[in-house]
């Protein structure tokens, strides 16, 4: 085997760990172009849902809140101050237990 190069044509020091002015690895071939497609997403997405939309639904959801719909005012006021502690874990608890009765009726 041979020895590692200090920082010659493979970038190592005499121990064999990657030296200074190592340029490293070729990285993921994948990721420009899964960059590329996430930021094709955000480019739709913002096209579809632009601030203006954005805000017209919020009103829309905070006008039926005040007309007195309750679902409507549980979503604001989950999404404004977040999930009861308590609520949150007991709807957890509900969900593992449909999941464990799904589970043995297999």
């Amino acid at each position: 085997m041979d020895d590692p190069s200090p920082n010659g044509g493979n970038g190592r020091d005499a121990s064999g760990r990657f030296a200074p002015g190592n340029s490293g690895g070729p990285g993921n071939p994948r990721s420009r172009a899964a960059r590329q497609l996430r930021d094709r997403l955000d480019d739709a997405l913002f096209k579809v849902c632009s601030p203006d939309r954005l805000v017209s639904a919020i009103d829309a959801i905070l006008r039926r809140a005040e007309a007195g719909d309750v679902p409507a005012l549980k979503l604001l006021l989950e999404r404004i101050g977040g999930l009861p502690a308590v609520t949150a874990l007991l709807d957890r608890v509900e969900e593992l237990e449909r999941l464990m009765e799904t589970t043995d009726e297999h």
